[in-house]
């Protein structure tokens, strides 16, 4: 398995698989600059109340044996336009 490539954005930096999927709370940290756990808190209540956003997901793995969601580019434009209603 490939390890996920990490792009800083501004004080952040967002991971990538190799395919170009996103890892999902690292880019809702980087656009809200939100403090560490509140990703979390941010995409769990996008699920809740949009739920086809998970057709865009699928889980990656990481060396640690982690299962981390990332998304892809046309679910990320989607968590994109939501992310205004949790700001």
């Amino acid at each position: 398995m490939n390890p996920p490539i990490e792009l800083p954005l501004g004080n952040d930096s967002v991971r990538f698989t190799y395919d170009g999927r996103v890892f999902i709370e690292d880019a809702i940290k980087a656009l809200t600059g939100e403090k560490k756990q509140e990703p979390a808190r941010v995409w769990n209540k996008i699920k809740k109340d949009h739920p086809t956003v998970l057709t865009y997901c699928s889980s990656y793995l990481t060396s640690e044996g982690d299962k981390i969601q990332t998304i892809d580019v046309e679910g990320m434009d989607m968590i994109f336009q939501l992310l205004l209603e949790y700001m």
